[in-house]
């Protein structure tokens, strides 16, 4: 799609020259396919080698994007229904007028045109740059190191590994894999998950969501970890053949873009209504000109139609969206940047958004005692620390540094970044990167160093990825003709597996007496809002091993599974310090001045859980357990949610559960995730937000926006910005219908008082020109108001266009068709045509008013800033600038029907003006004052469109 005829012959005659094409990789074993790919299994390609590839094969694509180009899309545009009735309106006017008259009009339309077309392709723009912001990389073996590659730049031969939760990027060959399954959605043409394995062979005939040992492009690794050779990328792979050059989808309408265009419809029809009712009257009560009445009828139609209501919604929505990216918040579906400003509860990670996930080791914990405490390696065994009862003066000083050498050595045989082949861009997991931190510790280095040197050459058997379910990771590893399994995770999980422990270098059974210490050691540990992991380990047979596989794949618990029974011995805990992010403090009481309800939720133990959550300033008398969620009622969350806003020991499916609850009460929620598990969460939130440091990519194309630096504090910014963005789109369709009102008005005024109109089609043209740039362009750049976050948020079940936007569309609509009513009749007095110039000049600075009176629905001008909108400034000089054109240009007065006016005449259009707005300003000003937000304490203020309705 998107492909001329050169490239797809290109594309072509490159397949053609390919010397591997015909290899089918999954009839063949993994080191044949390696040997046909030319590629080294330790080094992978070399960086010349890889650029050579992508010059051969190409991006690794299925799409060609079209470029958006300016005037493809301008005359795209310019045949759509309303510009070629604009048009008509035009050749009209050609045909019954002058040649000036003709040429008038048609810069008038070019200008309406292209300003809505500017319009348009602005947000259509930022939309795509939207999309084009996430990009996607994998870990992909060059040159002997692991580096991040983004997904268009993988070639075949490249070697790559993938873990939980990562898309894959091409059509791969596995060579390992540890507890793989897939979710295929493009082969199978449904969901389905799909296990597969690097150790099988199957025919060349085997169809694709036959061949197990392939993982295909476009494919998400949902379970374990595989290493694989990449054997067809972009337009060669399996999902290309499937979907061919279909187009991608495009992304459905969100709700309110839904209800501008049923408003739309029902205002169309009032439109064309009164488009064909106010020419008509005026042909049946004088004898009128009827193509004059035509023309009258078809402007106004054009006019009053206001089919730039959904335009108004998509750009303001798509570049508020667009900003947004620029400040860490990427916003991939317009549905989330429209509903952003309406969140009421926020249910957040502590790890990474409360906290900034960069650990540091505290403490070791050995089973006898605490032997390392900060940067400090010393014999620990008072009564607190000592799960033995040993005494200081019974050990020597070397047994306690044997129990930590032991500690030490199963955190380091369980990190999976200790290669040394890593590039400073490859993210590691967070107790990795505390590892390597500990690493440059000078009384931890000769133990680290110790540990390097016992387990270097060992192999790994085999691995199972920390499971949020189970609570921990296992990695088995062969030493010598022993094979060992070692288990790392929730400490309280961890020591429940163990039956025994080290004592000086022997094993000896687990009390439970010393069960009880230990557990206390643990609570009072967390209690200090340190992240504690315990370790264990136990040696094992080939036949256990073989039942390990086997109930992992099954997917079964360990409590009924009798032949893969625990019996770990405990080696300790370490504990982690993980600071408070700076912001999170400051963001937190923001979140309570604005009314909105936050919850922590980790699945960490509940002591560190509410150390945490005193720390970053969040109000929590009891912590929830994940657990109790289950059989909760809506109701009783209620209640418990009054003394409670922290829940520990959290699995994604009470996540999930906590968050159909809040959703039952009518609560609009905001929750973060980064897990492959939490993309059903994400999902169903009303905006799911997903992390983009050490996220998943199933979490990042679940969820409606990225976190793009994992920072609580942005999210509760962009809330903000959110309802900046609510409040700007209210206030521009409020000028927006007000401006339509009041040119609705003028024409159905004269037929019942007056029976002459006070403005000619050319000028109702002009006036649709205004209408739309200073809807769209003023209110676009609107900066927020300052109580935003001092308000609480908006009524879920409320309607866009309630009582009180009717109330200032009504009172706008009012104001300005008063000061084109008064500015004809002060007119008339001279002539029609002094009346209508005065008319069309009145309206036009009316509007520029009335725009500056909407600013704010409650806020006097003085006090929000008169020179807040740089936008709204630049428009006003523009409209001024070619105002005074019209009236001291003489050879547009013809062609505009104006004449020139006195500056008496000028003088007294400008105070009709200001007088017919500044009443609205005057009542906003009293609320200011009666309420008291002038004062350093703000009380609650009702908005000036309230106060009208109540009076209405």
């Amino acid at each position: 799609w998107g492909m001329n005829r050169y490239e797809k012959m290109k594309l072509a005659a490159q397949q053609r020259l390919l010397d591997f094409d015909e290899v089918c990789p999954w009839a063949r074993d993994a080191m044949t396919v390696v040997a046909y790919m030319r590629t080294d299994l330790d080094e992978g390609l070399t960086t010349s080698e890889a650029k050579k590839r992508l010059r051969k094969f190409g991006k690794n694509i299925l799409y060609r994007p079209e470029t958006l180009r300016f005037w493809r899309f301008f005359f795209h545009e310019v045949r759509e229904p309303m510009i070629l009735f604009l048009i008509m309106v035009g050749v009209l006017y050609s045909v019954w007028g002058t040649l000036q008259d003709a040429i008038a009009v048609f810069c008038v339309i070019s200008a309406v045109v292209l300003c809505e077309v500017v319009v348009e392709y602005r947000a259509k723009k930022s939309l795509r740059a939207l999309r084009q912001e996430t990009v996607r990389r994998s870990l992909v073996l060059r040159g002997g190191q692991w580096i991040l590659v983004e997904h268009e730049d993988v070639v075949p031969g490249d070697i790559l590994q993938l873990k939980q939760g990562q898309y894959v990027p091409a059509d791969t060959r596995l060579f390992s894999s540890i507890g793989c399954e897939a979710l295929e959605v493009f082969l199978q043409g449904k969901k389905q998950i799909v296990h597969k394995s690097a150790n099988v062979v199957f025919l060349e005939e085997a169809s694709p969501d036959m061949r197990m040992n392939m993982l295909h492009g476009g494919s998400t690794l949902i379970k374990g970890s595989v290493k694989g050779i990449v054997t067809a990328t972009g337009q060669r792979t399996e999902v290309y053949r499937v979907v061919g050059s279909t187009k991608p989808k495009t992304e459905p309408e969100t709700l309110l873009q839904k209800a501008m265009k049923n408003l739309t419809k029902v205002l169309l029809v009032v439109a064309v209504l009164i488009s064909i009712l106010v020419p008509t009257i005026g042909l049946m009560e004088k004898d009128g000109d009827w193509k004059q009445m035509l023309l009258v009828g078809l402007s106004l139609s054009f006019a009053t139609i206001p089919a730039e209501l959904p335009l108004i919604v998509t750009s303001i929505i798509a570049i508020g969206a667009h900003r947004l990216s620029h400040r860490n918040l990427l916003v991939r579906k317009m549905k989330t940047a429209e509903t952003l400003g309406g969140v009421t509860y926020i249910v957040s990670d502590k790890t990474g958004a409360i906290t900034k996930n960069e650990l540091r080791l505290a403490q070791a914990i050995a089973p006898s005692a605490c032997i390392y405490d900060k940067t400090d390696i010393r014999w620990n065994a008072s009564a607190r620390n000592n799960a033995f009862g040993l005494r200081k003066e019974t050990v020597t000083t070397r047994e306690p540094l044997a129990e930590l050498q032991h500690l030490i050595d199963a955190w380091y045989v369980t990190s999976d970044g200790v290669e040394g082949n890593m590039q400073p861009d490859a993210i590691l997991d967070p107790f990795d990167q505390a590892l390597e931190e500990a690493s440059m510790i000078q009384t931890l280095k000769p133990l680290l160093l110790h540990s390097k040197r016992t387990t270097e050459g060992l192999q790994t058997v085999f691995a199972v990825p920390f499971d949020s379910r189970k609570n921990y990771a296992i990695k088995v590893i062969q030493i010598g003709l022993e094979i060992c399994m070692f288990v790392r995770g929730s400490p309280d999980i961890v020591l429940g597996l163990c039956q025994s422990a080290i004592k000086f270098g022997n094993h000896v059974p687990l009390t439970d007496d010393q069960r009880q210490h230990l557990t206390s050691v643990l609570n009072q540990t967390a209690g200090m809002g340190l992240r504690v992991l315990g370790f264990g380990y136990q040696f094992i047979s080939s036949e256990y091993l073989n039942s390990l596989r086997n109930w992992i794949e099954s997917d079964e618990s360990p409590e009924i599974c009798e032949s893969v029974k625990f019996n770990l011995i405990f080696a300790g805990f370490l504990a982690f310090e993980d600071a408070i992010r700076t912001e999170v403090i400051s963001a937190v009481r923001d979140c309570e001045t604005a009314g909105l309800k936050l919850v922590m939720i980790t699945g960490d133990h509940p002591a560190n859980a509410h150390s945490t959550a005193l720390k970053a300033g969040i109000s929590s008398t009891k912590v929830l357990e994940g657990s109790s969620l289950a059989n909760m009622s809506a109701e009783e969350l209620r209640v418990a949610l009054k003394t409670s806003s922290v829940v520990a020991r959290a699995t994604p499916e009470n996540k999930l559960q906590l968050v159909k609850l809040l959703q039952t009460l009518g609560e609009r929620v905001a929750v973060t995730g980064d897990r492959c598990q939490d993309a059903p969460v994400l999902q169903m939130a009303d905006v799911g937000v997903a992390m983009g440091v050490g996220g998943t990519d199933v979490s990042r194309q679940a969820a409606g926006m990225v976190l793009m630096d994992n920072n609580f504090a942005t999210l509760v910014m962009g809330i903000e910005q959110g309802r900046s963005i609510f409040l700007n789109l209210r206030k521009a369709i409020c000028f927006y219908l007000a401006c339509k009102l009041a040119l609705v008005l003028s024409f159905v005024f004269p037929l019942i008082v007056e029976k002459t109109f006070p403005l000619t089609p050319i000028q109702v043209i002009v006036l649709e020109l205004c209408m739309d740039v200073g809807a769209v362009g003023t209110f676009i750049v609107e900066p927020p108001e300052g109580d935003l976050m001092k308000k609480k948020p908006r009524d879920p079940l409320k309607r866009f266009v309630d009582a009180e936007m009717i109330a200032w569309i009504c009172a706008g609509g009012l104001s300005l068709f008063a000061i084109v009513v008064v500015c004809f009749f002060v007119g008339k007095d001279e002539s029609i045509l002094e009346a209508r110039t005065m008319s069309l000049t009145g309206y036009l600075l009316g509007h520029l008013f009335l725009a500056t009176n909407m600013r704010s629905s409650c806020r006097p001008i003085l006090f929000h800033g008169i020179f807040g909108n740089t936008m709204l400034l630049l428009w006003s000089a523009l409209v001024v600038t070619c105002l005074s054109l019209l009236l001291f240009f003489e050879p547009l007065h013809k062609p505009f029907n104006v004449t020139s006016l006195c500056l008496r005449n000028v003088g007294a259009v400008a105070g009709i003006s200001v007088a017919f707005t500044v009443w609205i300003e005057l009542g906003k000003l009293c609320l200011w004052c009666i309420s008291g937000s002038y004062q350093s304490k703000p009380k609650t203020q009702p908005e000036f469109s309230r106060l009208v309705w109540d009076s209405v």
